[in-house]
């Protein structure tokens, strides 16, 4: 021990373990093996090594097995505070006894004032500040802080004294207290909801809305006895599949939206009569929005409900991304339960419901009462057999929009149906992949549709067209035969007729002009009986001002109405253009009439065509024929002198006749008799 040195150097020193290593040195002196304290990972090990280098001022620490990988090897030097020697009064005094003693003493103080390194200090300038704990019975249950002098104090717990701020990176930032900071946010646990699926957790839920207006679902099942209801410009968020809200019974309205402005995200709805309701109930249910949430195994998933007072409308919501798995009756339903307006320009984006193999009886999206654009965008269903339709579009709804929109059935369901009453809905881009109809009309053909629908997959009403190419033309044709003839009122709403007499003379009584203005209309008869086809008007004298017969099979008549009248387009079987004249004297002829019939009983008549350069000549082909057996003739002539083949030509003999030509330069004789 006479060699023995204590250095300045603090007794301690501590490794990280690399796993392949068993020895561990150490520079300080130790008077014995006892005297080094060894550590791993902090827990002080009382055998599995060797010490060597006791009484010398370092050595080596050796483990049985090397430590594992990254365990913290810690060696220190504790002593026992004492003294080790006692000189005898008038005994032998060594320098040995001396030096072993003061190095003892000298290994003590570094000891301590290594024990003194790792505690806390204060400043040497700070030396007259108290620092004394309170006594046990004023300190319990308190939380240690320091005054405003530094000096010790007791806080309750959760105080905001001696908590650190925060503050967010970037310029502008400000520095907040951590219990600001988290309040930003409320979560419903704040307010005793369990989320263990057994207790009710509605009351946590209604005191957290009303407390705040953002409101965080924790991951849990929270079991719901009473509806929530989020009031306006309130919400609630979830995380995902794992914030569920299960009803507690069959006949529960898990979520309320009674009035605007608020939302819900990120949830799972399990169970109930209702996943989610929105009504007017408190106030105009406008605005809210609900985003990426299941609801499971309700008898209907969302509901959207005009309610009882006009004032507070359901209109204006937006849903995206809403998943509505397994319902009984409806996966999103649109109504009006009282007396208030039907729902309106209400969105449904990106939305599909699935019925998975359990037993749906309604529809997908089922539109009982709505008005003025409630769409359907990008929504999808996936149907069992028992469904009634993809789409329902009831007799209290008009204007329905569905857009890309897509239906798979495992049997008879239709894609769209369209109940009588209904009206405008518009339907784009259908895919219909079920066993049923795609496009089950019961509205009269009230809804326009393109690229949807078999086998037509286009169907459009008051469409205006400024420049139109068609590949393949076809016109949707009514058949009529009456079983005994008579009336046979049409709407003009197909542009082909074809009409059997075969029963007993028919009249097909076309709509009043000014009902259908632009309306072409196309008139056949296809029978081999005598019994006429009339073509009237309701209320108007009839085609170019007259019922038009058609007698034989094969006979048509087409007509326009310009909104003022009935007007003939064209026909195989129309009585020619003709005029018949019987005043003595000079007639000037319009060319536009094909036959003149003439007669001079009376006195000598003169036919003058107009001159042969006229637009109105040019091209047409007229015939005079004498039609009286008097001596008196009938002579054709034209303006500026002369006639057909350059003079006047005279027709005496009753039946006689004249057909000329105009090339528009003069009138030539085409046949003569």
């Amino acid at each position: 021990m006479t060699d023995l040195r204590i250095l300045p150097a603090a007794p301690r020193v501590q490794y990280l373990a690399p796993g392949d290593r068993a020895d561990f040195a150490y520079g300080f002196p130790i008077f014995a093996a006892d005297d080094l304290a060894v550590s791993l990972d902090g827990l002080r090990q009382g055998g599995g090594f060797v010490v060597h280098g006791a009484g010398r001022e370092g050595g080596q620490v050796v483990f049985d097995a090397p430590p594992p990988a990254g365990t913290v090897v810690t060696l220190e030097r504790r002593l026992v505070i004492q003294r080790v020697s006692d000189f005898q009064e008038g005994g032998a005094f060594t320098a040995r006894a001396l030096n072993r003693e003061l190095d003892y003493l000298t290994a003590c103080a570094q000891q301590l004032a290594n024990d003194g390194d790792l505690a806390l200090r204060i400043e040497p300038a700070d030396r007259g500040a108290d620092l004394r704990l309170p006594d046990r019975a004023a300190r319990a249950g308190k939380a240690l802080a320091f005054d405003g002098t530094g000096a010790v104090a007791l806080v309750p717990h959760g105080s905001t004294v001696g908590l650190p701020s925060v503050q967010a990176a970037g310029a502008g930032a400000v520095a907040r207290g951590v219990p600001e900071r988290l309040r930003d946010r409320v979560s419903v646990c704040d307010y005793g909801a369990a989320g263990d699926g057994v207790a009710d957790d509605s009351q946590a839920f209604a005191a957290a809305l009303a407390a705040a207006r953002g409101v965080d679902v924790p991951e849990g099942v929270y079991l719901i006895a009473s509806t929530v209801a989020v009031p306006v410009g309130r919400s609630l968020t979830g995380r995902g599949g794992g914030s569920v809200l299960r009803a507690a019974g069959t006949g529960t309205i898990v979520v309320e939206l009674p009035a605007g402005e608020a939302a819900l995200s990120a949830l799972r709805i399990e169970g109930g009569a209702i996943g989610v309701l929105l009504r007017g109930r408190t106030g105009p249910c406008i605005g809210n929005r609900l985003t990426d949430l299941t609801v499971a195994d309700a008898a209907t998933g969302v509901v959207l409900d005009g309610y009882q007072a006009p004032a507070n409308p359901c209109a204006q919501n937006v849903l995206t991304r809403i998943a509505v798995l397994r319902p009984t009756l409806d996966g999103f339903r649109l109504q009006r339960s009282g007396a208030g307006d039907p729902p309106r320009g209400n969105r449904l984006i990106a939305c599909r419901v699935a019925s998975g193999g359990a037993a749906t009886t309604g529809s997908a999206y089922h539109v009982a009462s709505g008005r003025r654009l409630n769409a359907f965008l990008h929504c999808e269903a996936d149907l069992a057999a028992g469904a009634h339709s993809g789409f329902r579009i009831g007799a209290d709804a008009q204007k329905t929009h569905l857009a890309d929109c897509g239906v798979e059935g495992s049997g008879p369901v239709a894609a769209v149906a369209l109940e009588a009453g209904s009206g405008d809905t518009a339907i784009l881009n259908l895919d219909s992949r079920t066993a049923g109809a795609a496009i089950a009309d019961s509205s009269g053909g009230a809804y326009v549709a393109f690229n949807a629908g078999f086998p037509v997959r286009t169907r459009l009403h008051d469409a205006y067209a400024t420049a139109l190419t068609v590949a393949a033309l076809r016109h949707e044709t009514q058949f009529v035969e009456p079983p005994a003839g008579g009336l046979a009122a049409v709407d003009a709403r197909r542009p082909l007729y074809l009409v059997s007499a075969f029963g007993g003379p028919t009249e097909l009584r076309l709509p009043a002009a000014g009902a259908v203005p632009g309306a072409v209309v196309t008139v056949k008869k296809t029978d081999t009986s005598a019994n006429p086809v009339t073509v009237t008007e309701a209320d108007g004298p009839g085609p170019d001002g007259a019922p038009v017969q058609l007698a034989s099979r094969y006979d048509f008549v087409a007509l326009v109405s310009n909104g003022a009248g009935w007007w003939v387009t064209a026909g195989n079987a129309v009585p020619l253009n003709t005029l018949y004249v019987s005043t003595p004297g000079l007639h000037l002829a319009d060319a536009g009439r094909r036959l003149l019939v003439v007669s001079a009983f009376s006195g000598p008549v003169e036919i003058r065509l107009p001159a042969p350069g006229e637009s109105r000549a040019v091209g047409r082909l007229v015939t005079i024929k004498k039609a009286d057996p008097s001596a008196h003739a009938v002579t054709v002539t034209q303006v500026g002198g002369g006639g057909p083949d350059a003079a006047a030509q005279s027709l005496t003999v009753q039946f006689s006749h004249l057909t000329v030509l105009s090339n528009g330069a003069a009138w030539h004789i085409v046949g003569r008799d």
